[in-house]
């Protein structure tokens, strides 16, 4: 009968004998002259219809595990909500990288609740209502220029403005609670004059702009946000503009009258991200990036009509780098964090009097539970007296004396991104690798079962080896062999052996003419060696061939001279 197929545009399989029954012919004859041949043709096509149908439905792909991204990078100090909960933002990370608005409770349970929103400005504020406040530096209809949302502790969020470009665009950071009820904030671009502006928001989104910086007198480039002073009035930083071009604080009223209070000189720095803080003195302290005696960071103090004091200059090992801006405690000292510095160059939790005396309370460790990455944001004095704070990698409780506990991790402790394909194991799971999460973000070792049942078997720390992007190979020993693309004593890759009860063994390290940064899967060879390839390094600068023994024993077999090829990506095939 001609069985042939064409394919239909609908992708099913279409006998050839359909095409024996023309147009014309259906014109010229009824269906019930059709010949017992032709009727027979048409019922094998739809039972084989039914059938694809039926193989495309047995071959659908069923999702087991899905790999996802944790919240992203804390940027701005956390808010308590009226619940007792800490509320936080992202500007980017989540399942989108957009960002993400997250809580946190006291036992460090994390739950992202906004993942859709277009980067969402640094921290929350509650407003008289009891609902969170916030802006994002981008999306809305008029143009991307940002938006302002408030947001009920269950993650309910309504968008209440959209800036326009000349009201605000690209806001930095959040928004200030005056002592009127309405809401005030400042970003970088905008205004008349497009470098920056200061702005009302009224609960219900009504946007009013007070006034647009002019880069000279009044500063520009405003990416820090406003503090309440203790008269009322709303103060502030520009990153450029005033005397000597380097910035300026200022004091705005909420009815838009405008002072200068004072011009950053060159000693001063020339990076401040941070708002200002009220101390209990009735002064405000901040700190700057860069600048000070060892060009590491300052704190300094300004009082309400301009009188302005440099009070530390950080100098490495009491802290290098401030990003955050300072929290007052409950026995009236300061507390801030600084991005490196301490005792590991990673970072320090401090707190200072309102004179200046400093003093280092955590230098932040390398490899423990997600503190491997130095802070950015600051400190919250939270309602049972404790801080609460964030690295990128993690969120932290700090006791007034400097006790530090871990609350939750924002890397994703089953790994992400993995980048090879599974491997079969002898107790007939599937193991395989990621690139990046785990315990040190830099990549885990996973066994799959066959239902989806996923367990995290292990955490690289760099030491041993970071972001594995080659499959597993399993050796006749019934162990795991592996690569990583960086980490080990020379930062340039490692090979590993990997048991299924989680033990990994470092076996060697890449670096220098054995070939450097492997991404390939390695094959066993009939002498029960492993080989592979590496794209980088070697003796010629160009990539090596390489054999592992199972002991640990690297070779390089060729290095690549670009005659004979060069920087090799992938791996090898057993002939």
């Amino acid at each position: 009968m001609g069985l042939k197929s064409h394919n239909l545009s609908s992708g099913v399989q279409e006998p050839n004998c359909f095409r024996t029954l023309k147009p014309y012919e259906l014109q010229k004859k009824p269906i019930m002259k059709l010949s017992q041949a032709k009727v027979l043709c048409i019922t094998l096509t739809v039972l084989s219809m039914a059938s694809d149908l039926r193989s495309a439905r047995a071959l659908e792909v069923q999702t087991l595990l899905n790999f996802e991204l944790g919240p992203g990078t804390v940027t701005g100090s956390l808010v308590q909500g009226p619940d007792g909960n800490f509320y936080g933002t992202t500007a980017q990370g989540g399942p989108m990288r957009s960002g993400t608005v997250f809580r946190v409770t006291p036992a460090g349970v994390l739950t992202t609740l906004v993942s859709d929103q277009q980067n969402p400005a640094a921290g929350l504020v509650v407003g008289n209502d009891g609902l969170l406040y916030g802006m994002t530096s981008a999306g809305g209809a008029l143009g991307g220029f940002g938006t302002v949302f408030k947001m009920s502790t269950n993650g309910a969020l309504t968008t209440i403005a959209v800036l326009n470009g000349v009201n605000g665009e690209n806001p930095q950071s959040g928004l200030v609670l005056a002592r009127d009820g309405n809401f005030y904030g400042t970003s970088p671009e905008g205004g008349t004059n497009s470098i920056g502006n200061v702005f009302r928001v009224t609960p219900d989104g009504v946007v009013t702009s007070l006034v647009s910086f002019d880069s000279s007198s009044l500063g520009g480039g405003p990416s820090a946000g406003l503090a309440l002073g203790p008269d009322g009035n709303l103060y502030g930083l520009t990153q450029f503009g005033g005397a000597v071009g380097l910035g300026t604080i200022f004091k705005i009223t909420t009815a838009g009258t405008f002072t200068s209070l004072y011009s950053f000189q060159l000693p001063d720095g020339f990076v401040r991200q941070a708002r200002l803080t009220p101390g209990p003195d009735g002064n405000l302290y901040g700190t700057s990036r860069d600048g000070g005696s060892s060009d590491m960071g300052t704190i300094f103090k300004i009082s309400t009509d301009g009188i302005f004091t440099n009070l530390v200059s950080f100098r490495g090992t009491n802290g290098a780098v401030p990003l955050a801006e300072l929290t007052v405690g409950a026995d009236g000292q300061l507390y801030g964090t600084t991005q490196l510095g301490g005792s590991e160059s990673s970072g320090t939790v401090f707190k200072v009097t309102t004179n200046g005396a400093l003093t280092t309370l955590v230098s932040f460790a390398t490899s423990v539970n997600g503190f491997q990455a130095v802070p950015r944001a600051g400190l919250l004095a939270a309602n049972d007296g404790n801080f609460y704070g964030c690295t990128p990698g993690a969120m932290f409780k700090m006791t007034p004396g400097g006790a530090l506990t871990f609350l939750t991790s924002f890397i994703p402790l089953n790994g992400v991104h993995p980048q090879a394909n599974l491997v079969a194991g002898p107790d007939g799971n599937f193991y395989g690798t990621t690139r990046d999460g785990g315990s040190n973000d830099v990549g885990t070792i996973f066994r799959l079962s066959t239902s989806g049942s996923f367990t995290s078997l292990f955490s690289f720390s760099t030491t041993n080896g970071s972001a594995p992007q080659g499959g597993l190979s399993l050796g006749s020993d019934g162990n795991f062999y592996g690569t990583t693309t960086q980490g080990g004593s020379n930062f340039a890759g490692t090979v590993f052996r990997f048991s299924t009860n989680g033990t990994l063994t470092t076996l060697a390290s890449f670096g220098g003419t054995n070939g450097a940064s492997p991404q390939c899967q390695l094959v066993a060879g009939a002498d029960g060696s492993f080989y592979g390839t590496a794209p980088q390094q070697g003796a010629n600068g160009f990539g090596t061939v390489f054999r592992i023994t199972t002991n640990g024993v690297l070779t390089a077999l060729v290095s690549f001279n670009n005659t004979n090829g060069a920087f090799p990506d992938d791996g090898l095939m057993l002939g």
